[in-house]
C-alpha cells in the first residue's frame, strides 16, 4: 500500500458528504472532542486546527458557537470549494493540504487540534503517523490533539441512525478495508470504503510522535446528557447507543508549557 496515496474525495462524494446526517456525531462525538480540547471552558484555546475538515460543517458550527479562530484543512479541493461557498465564516480559514503536510503553518502556532472521521479513510499506518507528527509540530507546547472516529468495537453493529461499518461477525485487523453505510439528510444512503484501526494503534501512533497524557473515551447515551445539545439528543429514538459506543475519542497533549 502506497503510504502517500491521495485520499481526497471526488466531487460527487464530496457533495454527498455535505448532506450527511450529523446528529449522531453531535450527540456522541463532537461535544466530547470539544470538551477534551477545553473549548467552552473558562480558559479556552484561541486557535483550533481542524485537520480533515471535509465540507466545513463542523468547523462552521464550532465557529458559530465559540469565539475561536479555526484553520480548517483538507486534501480535497472539491470539499474545500463546498466549505468556502456554503460554510464560510469570518473566524474560519480554509486551506488545502498536500502530502499530509501543513507547510503554511509555523511550528507551535496552534493552541488545539482535532481530526474527526479522518484516520478511518487512511489505508496505511504510515499516513496516520505522518498526520499525527505534523499536528504535533504545529501545536504549541501544552496543546491537545483529539481524534474522533467510529469506534473499532462497533464494527458490525447497526445503530439507531442506521450507521453500520463492516460486516457482523467478521474479525477485522489493522488496515483491513471495510464498507461504511451512512445516512444522508434526504433519507438516502451513502456507502464508503473505510479502513479498520484498533484503539491500540491510535494510542501507539500518538505516543510514537511524542504525545503524552493519552486518554480514551467511549461515550454512550447517558454520557451525553448535560453536554450535547438537547435537539441532537432528541433527534432519534436512541437504543443501541445506550450500551454501545458508536464513536471513540483519543486525545493527548504535546508536552511543555
Amino acid at each position: 500500500m502506497d503510504p502517500n496515496r491521495n485520499t481526497a474525495y471526488d466531487a460527487p462524494t464530496s457533495a454527498s458528504f455535505a448532506e450527511l446526517d450529523s446528529r449522531l456525531g453531535w450527540t456522541l462525538g463532537y461535544p466530547f472532542a470539544l470538551r477534551a480540547l477545553g473549548i467552552g471552558s473558562p480558559n479556552p484555546p484561541k486557535t483550533l486546527l481542524d485537520y480533515g475538515c471535509g465540507p466545513g460543517r463542523a468547523a462552521n458550527r464550532i465557529a458559530r458557537g465559540y469565539d475561536i479562530r479555526i484553520i480548517a484543512v483538507d486534501p480535497s479541493a472539491e470539499m474545500l470549494a463546498i466549505a468556502s461557498q456554503r460554510y464560510r465564516h469570518p473566524l474560519i480559514t480554509y486551506r488545502q493540504t498536500q502530502d499530509n503536510r501543513l507547510d503554511f503553518l509555523p511550528d507551535g502556532s496552534m493552541d488545539a487540534a482535532m481530526s474527526c472521521f479522518v484516520f478511518i479513510v487512511l489505508p496505511s499506518r504510515e499516513q496516520l503517523r505522518a498526520i499525527a507528527a505534523e499536528v504535533w509540530r504545529v501545536l504549541r507546547p501544552g496543546g491537545r490533539f483529539a481524534i474522533l472516529d467510529p469506534h473499532p468495537d462497533s464494527v458490525g453493529i447497526r445503530f439507531s441512525t442506521g450507521l453500520l461499518r463492516g460486516k457482523p461477525g467478521v474479525a477485522y485487523r489493522d488496515g483491513d478495508p471495510l464498507v461504511a453505510r451512512l445516512l444522508l439528510t434526504n433519507g438516502e444512503w451513502l456507502e464508503l470504503s473505510d479502513y479498520f484501526w484498533s484503539a491500540r494503534t491510535y494510542q501507539e501512533v500518538l505516543a510514537e510522535v511524542g504525545f503524552t497524557d493519552l486518554r480514551v473515551e467511549s461515550p454512550v447515551l447517558a454520557d451525553a446528557y448535560g453536554l450535547a445539545d438537547p435537539a441532537d439528543l432528541s433527534a432519534y429514538d436512541y437504543d443501541v447507543e445506550r450500551t454501545h459506543a458508536p464513536m471513540i475519542l483519543i486525545h493527548g497533549c504535546r508536552p511543555g508549557t
